[in-house]
């Protein structure tokens, strides 16, 4: 009994030292959010449309490449449309007065608008107003055939097709009102209800006047004249909650429980 060590004896003062636990390993750290999806190229807009949605946001992936004419004037319209963020293309489809300019012709009457509408005190350059009006010719303008100039310079804008600018004698161009076939019905009933929403929301009736010649208007943007617009607003089907009417004299245009506009487009493109 006296050669058992006792538990106290075992135990002793000097306890057998135990191994340090391994260190834990950190987490790693949450990988990064994917990128945001892109914007589908062309169905680009800084407008808001009923207050939420935009254009590109609902019809995103729904023409990619450019190949339907409707998306191309839908382009046209959302840099002519008030408020306008391209306002040279705003002010020279839907306000200028003249039948033909020339370059620097349109680029004094920008000035004179730029000045006019600039804060007191603001400088207004020329220069940039030219460079303006170069870019909104060429946007709409074919190319010219010159092997002296860049090749990438030669590549025209998908925006050209719509022919709303043509060349004139003497370096002379027209933006001429007409019919425009590969215009859809869809797309002018979208601009026509936005154009409703931002100038007269509390009208039921838009004259035929308005919407060809105010400011900002289709008809004014999509360059229509008398005739054409009267025939596709004739064309307009029902469920635009458009109809087309001459009473006593009076042609205009009526409203009844309009859909949304982007329900218009959304329906053109799932066609």
């Amino acid at each position: 009994a006296e050669l058992l060590p006792s538990k106290q004896a075992a135990a002793g003062s000097n306890p057998v030292p135990r191994p340090n636990p391994t260190p834990q390993t950190p987490p790693p750290p949450n990988p990064p959010p994917p990128p945001p999806p892109q914007k589908t190229p062309g169905l680009h807009s800084h407008q808001s449309l009923n207050g939420a949605e935009s254009a590109a946001d609902a019809l995103s992936g729904a023409d990619p490449f450019l190949e339907d004419p409707g998306t191309l004037w839908l382009l046209h319209w959302r840099l002519t449309a008030p408020p306008a963020p391209a306002s040279t293309w705003h002010l020279a489809f839907t306000r200028f007065p003249e039948s033909s300019f020339t370059r620097e012709g349109l680029a004094q009457w920008l000035l004179l608008q730029a000045r006019n509408a600039a804060p007191l005190g603001r400088a207004v350059s020329l220069s940039s107003i030219r460079r303006d009006v170069e870019v909104f010719l060429r946007t709409y303008l074919p190319p010219k055939n010159d092997r002296r100039r860049p090749v990438e310079e030669s590549f025209d804008c998908p925006l050209a097709e719509l022919g709303l600018i043509r060349p004139l004698a003497g370096r002379r161009y027209a933006i001429p009102r007409g019919p425009r076939p590969s215009l859809p019905d869809a797309v002018l009933a979208f601009a026509v209800l936005e154009f409703w929403d931002a100038s007269a929301a509390g009208q039921q009736t838009l004259t035929l006047e308005r919407l060809l010649f105010h400011p900002g208007s289709p008809g004014a943007a999509f360059r229509l004249d008398d005739r054409s617009l009267v025939a596709a607003l004739e064309r307009l089907p029902k469920d635009t909650g458009l109809r087309y009417d001459e009473t006593a004299g009076l042609r205009g245009l009526h409203r009844r429980a309009a859909p949304r506009p982007i329900s218009l487009l959304e329906r053109w493109y799932r066609n």
